[in-house]
């Protein structure tokens, strides 16, 4: 294993094997040729007895070469540690961080390729190229679409809702790591695993919206754009299946500077939460004219007109039929067209909106609108643009 990790050719070897059979084969060739013997009906057993879900084994004190990517931070003792894992040149074209995580765990090789750094050699990436742009967004809103179509550029790497990065960042926050640790984290994730990445993009979770400031100080070349929807369908959205930050306690909120979630009675707690996202949005959005601002009602159209020209991304005209394969696709769920629902969640919008809570949340939303209204003429249109003008479906 020492070896693999310290050799790239060994490593694309091993990430191009199959299955465990396949694995074995090459393990062991890999081994004859260091002149280390081998008996392939026991590396076959000990390879399908390795736990994927154990703990790694394998300890460096810097991070491994570009073909790994952070998956999450873990307490070892009273110490912090990074798992990493093999990615094997594959791009990230899952809708969530996890999704692409799933993918890599499930290759062969990392039941031999995971290994573990120390908390602190994140900061050994901080340098490496930052985000072009962030993606804040108050859930439920199209910001997957966003990002999927922005994935479907060329040469380009769209990192969507990482938890070792909230991870990383709620410890920022709390005063436990040096700002170093979050950029290396986003250094690592967004890193070039093709040699050939021109764009960075980070879709944030909606929660870090809270913390846009401390993200603009750690990031200052990134460009920031918001992405919202209706109160009451975002509401219904959320008490059909509800997101993390919507269910109180799961997000330590006093990491973010919000105080007071303890005494927000439960049924009034995600239109709450949602306004407080919306409203730090709004407030930055007043302030910073760079900012950009997109309603729902505006996709997938927005996503060439606006969102590219306010990233600095010119698309080829190979990227613009990409992006509209991609808005076409259900965001969330494979093989799904669209399916207009923004009537069936107006249909219950009497009930989520009689809550005072609930009539803020539109009050804001309304003056998220009046700040586009009133910010000067439309990014132009990049040539082509039109061919991305196709209906996406959000069903939740």
């Amino acid at each position: 294993m020492t070896a693999a990790l310290a050799d790239e050719g060994v490593q694309r070897a091993l990430v191009s094997a199959s299955d465990i059979a396949a694995l074995a084969d090459v393990g062991g060739a890999i081994l004859s040729r260091m002149g280390a013997a081998c008996d392939r009906a026991l590396l076959t057993s000990a390879l399908r007895d390795a736990r994927i879900d154990a703990a790694p084994t394998h300890r460096l004190d810097t991070p491994p070469p570009r073909q790994w990517l952070p998956v999450q931070i873990y307490s070892e003792g009273s110490d912090l540690s990074v798992e990493w894992l093999h990615f094997a040149s594959a791009p990230l074209v899952e809708p969530f961080f996890e999704q692409s995580v799933a993918r890599a765990r499930a290759l062969p090789a990392n039941r031999l390729l995971r290994c573990t750094t120390p908390l602190a050699a994140l900061e050994r990436l901080a340098d490496e190229p930052m985000p072009d742009g962030f993606v804040f967004h108050m859930s439920r809103c199209g910001s997957t679409l966003v990002a999927q179509m922005l994935a479907a550029l060329d040469r380009t790497v769209v990192v969507a809702e990482a938890p070792p990065f909230d991870f990383a960042l709620q410890l920022y926050l709390s005063g436990q790591v040096p700002a170093a640790v979050v950029r290396g984290m986003i250094g690592a994730l967004a890193r070039d695993r093709t040699g050939d990445i021109e764009h960075r993009f980070v879709k944030l979770d909606a929660w870090h919206t809270l913390a846009l400031d401390p993200l603009a100080l750690l990031f200052p070349a990134a460009r920031r754009m918001f992405a919202f929807r209706d109160a009451s369908e975002v509401i219904v959205s959320q008490m059909r299946r509800p997101g993390l930050h919507v269910v109180p306690g799961a997000i330590a909120l006093d990491a973010f500077g919000v105080i007071g979630a303890d005494r927000i009675a439960e049924d009034d707690y995600p239109a709450w939460v949602l306004d407080r996202i919306c409203r730090a949005a709004a407030d930055a959005a007043s302030l910073d004219p760079t900012m950009l601002l997109l309603d729902y009602a505006d996709l997938p159209g927005a996503v060439a007109q606006a969102i590219l020209p306010h990233f600095r991304v010119t698309p080829s005209p190979r990227s613009l039929t990409a992006m509209a394969e991609a808005s076409d696709r259900d965001t969330k769920t494979a093989g799904r067209k669209f399916t207009p629902d923004a009537a069936n969640k107006r249909a219950e919008a009497d009930r989520v909106m009689a809550g005072r809570f609930a009539t803020a949340l539109a009050a804001t939303i309304e003056r998220l609108r009046n700040i586009i209204r009133a910010s000067p003429g439309d990014c132009p249109t990049p040539p082509g643009s039109e061919r991305a003008n196709v209906r996406v479906s959000f069903n939740f």
